[in-house]
């Protein structure tokens, strides 16, 4: 029983996949597939992780980089002030090597004699001309310079008004007042006595060769370095004086000398930092790349869902009945192969069809053949022997004729019912090797008079040789029935056609003879091509359409293929194709059972 229930659901859903097809949503075909589906779940499944590291990434990456910036920081000005330490700890060292060279009270006095002997000299020439000195400063017992060496350094006079800072016994003075092409300048002063006299010595040192460390701690521009001296000025890592207070927060990093401190600004808010850049490109990569995949997937997607619905449109018009016209076969490799195995499925069904309805049509046949020779081939046998009889006792003439039409006819009647008999139900081939030239020579024989009468001639061409007679295997029977029938049918082509000629040809080809009957005749239309072999399809105002039938028939059943090829006009080519090497009637019927 049929559920009312389940067939009103199944009328529902039918209606709504109807209006939704009509509202337009035939667009989203390719996301109703399931590969769409997979594909879809499998990109979001690869760039979700992708999205999710990539965040996590960047968080680790800025806190990375975060911890490694402040431990870089710290490692840094550590290594600052050790490297101002030990700068001030190696002019330290040159001072007192310059005391134990100079103690004699004679260099400190103004109006003394200032004469120095070659190595003293070279001593100090030595001292002066390194990259961190400009000159050396002798100060005498009341605190004033009263020789420098070189004398004729253009930083010369130093009777500046410094700010003094004292560090481990030493005074350290300056930085002086900058200007163009008069750099900065310090002076460390080393007394051999404070508690007695001002007497020392002191190195002219160049200032920025104690900013330029500053530079390492700079970080590229994202956190600048200052040095604040002890009045209060403020010098950048060239050894240049700002002229005020730099702006923004100064966060106090070291203190390298009683009252020198070095301050650092944070400038990372005016420069978009790299890892957010990196961010920044990493997510706009992922976009673009999800835009990218996702346009080649709908693309690919709608091109094989339309050329999908052209297949399913064309297995429609199969299922409705339309199994002759050719499936186009196009689409890529996948596509072409579901296409070639379309047109293979509908070739097969046309095939079996086809088989089918003339396994049908001779069945109908058969049993019309029985009937008609039960019923009236009886009778006609009757009716011949009484005309017969009658013909020979009728004396008048017209009478006599009237009855010889009347035999004529009920002998064509015969011949009608003969060959439905034939064509229905053909006797099982009996085969055997058989000689072409013989089979050939037979059909000649019997075909010349014909010939005459439409004024044409037939030739023979047989490709052999005295050694290797070409044969091939049949039903003799069946095959001169074929042939004679066919040279026939060429013969009545060229009626009217003076000097016609008609060619037998056999050659070779394999495991098979082939044999061409070709005439000179009028051709066959292209429309009755496809027809010929129909039961009681015929291009003659007379016969009864079964003799190309009858000929198919014992042909395949000979295992042979018979082809055509016509130009109107020109002639009419009938190929047979027939096997050379033997085979049994039974082991044909078993073959082509398992092909069906």
């Amino acid at each position: 029983m049929v559920d009312p229930q389940a067939d009103e659901k199944n009328k529902v859903s039918e209606g709504l996949v109807m209006r939704i097809k009509g509202r337009g949503f035939s667009w989203f075909a390719p996301y109703r597939s399931v590969a769409s589906r997979y594909i879809i779940f499998s990109l979001t499944a690869a760039l979700l992780p992708i999205v999710v590291l990539s965040a996590l990434y960047d968080n680790y990456f800025v806190g990375l980089i975060d911890k490694v910036t402040d431990k870089q920081n710290s490692a840094q000005i550590v290594a600052y002030e050790n490297t101002v330490r030990h700068f001030f700890k190696e002019r330290e060292i040159e001072l007192g090597d310059l005391k134990d060279q100079f103690d004699s009270p004679r260099f400190y006095d103004l109006d003394g004699k200032f004469d120095l002997v070659p190595e003293l000299e070279a001593l100090l020439r030595v001292l002066s001309d390194t990259k961190y000195i400009y000159a050396i400063l002798f100060y005498g017992d009341d605190g004033q310079v009263v020789h420098t060496f070189p004398s004729n350094s253009p930083l010369a006079p130093y009777e500046q008004t410094l700010s003094a800072t004292t560090h481990e016994g030493m005074e350290i003075l300056g930085p002086s007042q900058s200007d163009i092409g008069l750099p900065s300048w310090i002076v460390m002063k080393d007394y051999f006595d404070k508690a007695e006299s001002q007497r020392g010595i002191g190195l002219v040192i160049r200032f920025s060769s104690l900013t330029r460390f500053m530079d390492d701690f700079s970080l590229h521009g994202f956190r600048q370095a200052y040095l604040q001296v002890g009045d209060g000025r403020f010098f950048d890592a060239s050894g240049l004086m700002m002229e005020k207070r730099p702006d923004g927060m100064l966060e106090n990093v070291s203190e390298l000398l009683p009252g020198w401190n070095m301050f650092v600004r944070d400038e990372s808010a005016k420069v978009t930092p790299p890892s957010e850049q990196v961010r920044y490109m990493l997510l706009l990569t992922t976009l673009f790349t999800v835009c990218v995949i996702l346009f080649v997937h709908y693309s690919i997607g709608y091109r094989l869902n339309e050329q999908v619905r052209k297949l399913v449109k064309r297995v429609e018009r199969v299922a409705q009945g339309d199994i002759n016209t050719p499936l186009k076969v196009d689409g890529n490799w996948e596509i072409h192969q579901l296409s070639v195995a379309i047109e293979s499925m509908r070739y097969q069904l046309q095939k079996f069809i086809r088989t089918n309805l003339e396994m049908e049509r001779q069945a109908s046949l058969g049993q019309m053949a029985a009937g008609i020779a039960h019923e009236v081939r009886n009778p006609l046998t009757t009716l011949n022997t009484a005309v017969q009889a009658l013909a020979k006792q009728e004396k008048e003439p017209e009478k006599q004729e009237l009855l010889e039409i009347m035999g004529d006819e009920i002998s064509r009647t015969n011949t009608v019912i003969k060959g439905l008999l034939d064509y229905a139900r053909p006797r099982d081939p009996e085969p055997s090797m058989i000689a072409v030239r013989a089979l050939f020579e037979h059909t000649k024989v019997l075909a010349d008079v014909v010939a005459k009468k439409y004024h044409s001639s037939i030739e023979l061409f047989i490709e052999e040789d005295a050694e290797n007679m070409l044969t091939l295997f049949g039903d003799t029977v069946h095959l001169k029935q074929v042939l004679l029938n066919l040279v026939l049918n060429g013969l009545q082509a060229m009626e009217g056609k003076n000097k016609g000629v008609l060619n037998i040809t056999a050659k070779r080809e394999g495991e098979h003879c082939l044999i061409d009957i070709t005439d000179q005749g009028c051709g066959i239309p292209e429309h009755a091509l496809v027809r010929v072999l129909e039961p009681f399809f015929t291009t003659k105002s007379y016969g009864t359409g079964l003799g190309l039938s009858i000929c198919a028939s014992l042909v395949e059943r000979n295992q042979g293929t018979m082809t055509f090829k016509s130009d109107p006009n020109v002639g009419t080519t009938v190929t047979l194709r027939m096997p050379i090497l033997r085979w049994t009637y039974q082991e044909n019927q078993k073959e082509k059972l398992r092909r069906e």
